[in-house]
């Protein structure tokens, strides 16, 4: 006598439904999804909150030196970024700060997709003094 268990793996002459094999590839499928895609994505928010938090410390630092803060968060997040690709616009009010890059994925059978990341982040200047 078969348990409840084993009933519902196998069908009435003792081989496996097709229902269990399709979740099994589905979730296999699903977690290499996730996988390959879950991390860039975790990276670009990591970083974006570190541009923010840079952003509302900019009164503190000059443009250079907040690129240069901004690099060491680049290559501690290993964010495929240049320093080129990093603008900051700072005035006597606000910092407005941009970053672009691009993640290629690379799936089995030679495909590719490009997915292209863009931060955007304005903050007032606080004022210095207190």
């Amino acid at each position: 006598m078969c348990t409840v268990q084993k009933r519902s793996l196998l069908n009435n002459h003792g081989s496996i439904n097709f229902r269990v094999i399709f979740w099994i590839l589905f979730l296999a499928a699903a977690g290499y999804a996730g996988y390959m895609i879950v991390p860039p994505y975790a990276t670009y928010y990591m970083f974006k909150t570190e541009v923010e938090a840079e952003a509302k410390t900019a009164h503190m630092y000059s443009s250079d030196k907040m690129l240069d803060r901004l690099m060491a968060k680049v290559r501690y997040w290993n964010v495929p970024i240049e320093r080129d690709d990093i603008r900051i616009n700072k005035t006597d009010k606000d910092v407005h700060i941009t970053a672009h890059y691009m993640v290629t994925l690379k799936f089995p059978n030679a495909y590719s997709r490009d997915i292209f990341y863009y931060i955007e982040v304005e903050k007032p200047l606080m004022d210095p003094a207190g």
